[in-house]
């Protein structure tokens, strides 16, 4: 189940197929698809909805714990993980990026530019969030990659408050052009810097 989850042959959201299906499927009896299931929904990773179902919250049991400690934890200390995060992804991104991740995250951040362009707010976080996982890529460290993934939920908020509150919102477009750019150019002390810039830009709006 957990491997269905992670791969996304169950998507976030989505509602898993119910318990016979599941017993034909893994071809194991009732009892151990419910604990099996029980066991999921008590690390967080299924939601078990009276009378709907139970659906996919979460990718993994560390997204779900991480998510949880996020949403309980003080803004500044939230802010605080994700630089110590970032910071690292920014560094060895510009040590280890390809032509292909320099295109990935000029392909995102031209979309986030352009929804930012048409005033579509939500467009803009989905593809910003997109181009950071694009950065966290450049790392080639799937385990940075998956670190980061579990703090998705954080990051994505953080930025839908900066877009509607911000009134230097065009700042964050042009420190991400620089950051790509020092990126390119393999500058890690300048991409640390700028990334700093970045989430203090954010922690301004959100206290």
């Amino acid at each position: 189940m957990e491997e269905l989850i992670q791969s996304e042959s169950w998507p976030l959201d989505s509602r898993i197929p119910p318990e016979p299906e599941l017993v034909q499927a893994f071809g194991i009896s009732r009892n151990s698809i419910r604990e099996a299931v029980k066991s999921l929904i008590h690390v967080g990773v299924l939601e078990a909805r009276q009378g709907d179902g139970t659906y996919v919250c979460s990718k993994s049991s560390l997204n779900a714990i991480l998510h949880h400690q996020l949403r309980k934890a003080d803004i500044r200390e939230a802010a605080e993980v994700r630089f110590c995060l970032e910071r690292e992804i920014a560094r060895l991104a510009a040590e280890r990026r390809t032509d292909a991740d320099l295109d990935a995250m000029r392909r995102w951040l031209s979309q986030a530019n352009e929804a930012f362009r048409l005033g579509d707010d939500d467009a803009y976080v989905r593809h910003d969030y997109q181009f950071h996982l694009a950065l966290a890529a450049a790392t080639h460290n799937q385990l940075l990659v998956n670190l980061y993934s579990s703090i998705a939920d954080a990051v994505r908020q953080s930025v839908d408050l900066f877009i509607k509150r911000s009134p230097q919102r065009e700042k964050m477009a042009c420190f991400h052009e620089e950051l790509v750019d020092a990126i390119e150019r393999q500058d890690g002390n300048a991409a640390q810097r700028l990334v700093r810039q970045l989430l203090e830009l954010n922690l301004e709006i959100s206290e």
